[in-house]
């Protein structure tokens, strides 16, 4: 009967901790929701413009092929002086991206593009110092803005 007691005891301690949060530094799976991400990123464009160079990383092609299109996009913004929304549901090939396209535009001016890159606030820093370096200027939306809330696990 004591096993079972203290076996009875040991599961109960057990689902207690299964229910606690995460420590901090561990990964959060987070929900990415595509129209969100879009609404915070034309939430940083004044109301008047009706539109603007948009990318939405989400397609099955590979980080330079995007990165050549986006390099292309940056040229043209420059010179229209327009911004370029960036969204996608994997942070790290988002700034691949983003990266691989100032690489290809080096050499080029880009003042006057406003970049908005909607991704995590850990990306933020190296960003602006590499869009700033190249004249541009960099507009960045933490994504998500509020943890969501985690599933129990067992």
């Amino acid at each position: 009967m004591r096993v079972v007691a203290a076996g009875v005891c040991a599961f109960g301690l057990l689902a207690g901790f299964a229910t606690l949060d995460a420590p901090p530094g561990s990964p959060i799976t987070i929900r990415y929701d595509r129209d969100a991400a879009i609404l915070l990123a034309g939430k940083q464009v004044p109301a008047e413009i009706d539109s603007f160079y948009f990318f939405v990383l989400d397609t099955d092609t590979t980080i330079d092929q995007d990165g050549e299109e986006m390099a292309l996009v940056l040229q043209h913004a420059a010179i229209e002086q327009d911004y370029l929304g960036v969204v996608g549901p994997d942070p790290e090939r988002n700034r691949a991206t983003v990266l691989h396209a100032i690489d290809a535009s080096r050499g080029t001016d880009l003042s006057g593009v406003i970049v908005i890159y909607v991704g995590p606030v850990e990306q933020a820093e190296e960003l602006a110092r590499r869009i700033g370096e190249t004249g541009a200027e960099l507009r960045f939306v933490e994504y998500p803005q509020e943890p969501l809330p985690r599933e129990p696990s067992i």
